[in-house]
């Protein structure tokens, strides 16, 4: 299992949350967010401006693998948005089979500010793990 300082794991509900920065006025990007060696299901994708953005236009935020890039979900950022607002996203589809890799996609080159948190809750499929 691939371990990072900034996942926040309850062992209870075995619901692992994995949250990964993104500068929208920064270059295009692609962030390799995790790996999964086993199948997972997702639950929840929240996008949170960690810097209030600016009005001019958004920015597209993909969510996907290494075969469709906006697989789990397809986001232009919000203007306008104060730190710390937070929006949650809907997902396009919740399965992670096992030999996934998650890449998040952010085609930057924003004229104004913003920086947003996604953030991916998910579950284990294999609840030997």
């Amino acid at each position: 299992m691939i371990k990072n300082r900034n996942m926040h794991i309850d062992a209870k509900r075995r619901v692992k949350s994995a949250p990964y920065a993104a500068d929208l006025s920064g270059s295009a990007e692609s962030i390799l967010i995790c790996h999964f060696p086993i199948a997972a299901k997702g639950l929840k994708a929240h996008i949170t401006y960690s810097e209030a953005s600016s009005a001019d236009a958004g920015v597209a935020l993909k969510l996907g693998h290494q075969t469709d890039d906006n697989h789990y979900f397809d986001e232009t950022s919000e203007v306008s948005k104060s730190q710390w607002y937070t929006k949650e996203v809907t997902l396009l589809a919740t399965d992670i089979p096992a030999g996934t890799t998650l890449i998040l996609t952010n085609a930057g080159s924003k004229t104004g500010t913003g920086e947003v948190l996604v953030t991916l809750e998910y579950e284990l499929v294999d609840n030997n793990v």
